[in-house]
């Protein structure tokens, strides 16, 4: 019957956002680690450009979901990216970056879905903050999500977010959805 597909439909999608998540903490834990606490500075970011740039380049190869793996400094300055060209940013102003810095916790933060400065698609993004053992914030990981790969409706008014693969091209009238 139809409830029995869409069950296992949303079971299925289920244990591929499940699985999604724990790589994605497991990345930012494993990147975070690799970041000398001085590299988090727009003064020592030619120091370590090469070098961070070249691992979240390896690291963002094998996670087709993901957009780009960024660090930011406390100041929300874009410091380091995997995309093939770096395009200065700020992200301080951002609520996710807000989260990020203001609060104590040392968990992920996803963000809701916005419309990416560096990459002009809506994406939502995964914040690692980055804080030193007294809990000072120096900055943070950043990874895009959904923006490659996906299209996403957000309905607000309804609690609803779609997800669908870009060039999936059948008429199922979400677009109609107010």
């Amino acid at each position: 019957s139809a409830e029995v597909v869409a069950r296992n439909l949303a079971a299925m999608m289920e244990t591929r956002l499940e699985t999604t998540f724990r790589r994605i903490e497991g990345d930012l834990d494993s990147l975070a680690s690799l970041v000398p606490d001085d590299a988090l500075s727009l003064d020592r970011q030619a120091t370590y450009r090469n070098q961070l740039t070249a691992r979240l380049r390896a690291e963002i190869g094998h996670f087709p979901e993901l957009t780009a793996y960024r660090f930011v400094d406390a100041d929300g300055n874009h410091l380091y990216t995997s995309d093939e060209k770096f395009v200065p940013a700020n992200f301080a102003d951002r609520p996710w970056f807000h989260e990020a810095k203001s609060g104590t916790q040392s968990g992920l933060i996803f963000s809701d879905v916005f419309t990416g400065r560096v990459n002009p698609e809506p994406l939502m993004v995964v914040v690692k903050p980055l804080r030193d053992a007294q809990g000072r914030f120096h900055g943070a990981s950043v990874l895009g999500l959904l923006g490659g790969g996906f299209a996403i409706a957000f309905f607000g008014g309804l609690g609803l977010l779609a997800l669908r693969r870009r060039g999936f091209h059948r008429d199922d009238g979400l677009h109609r959805l107010h």
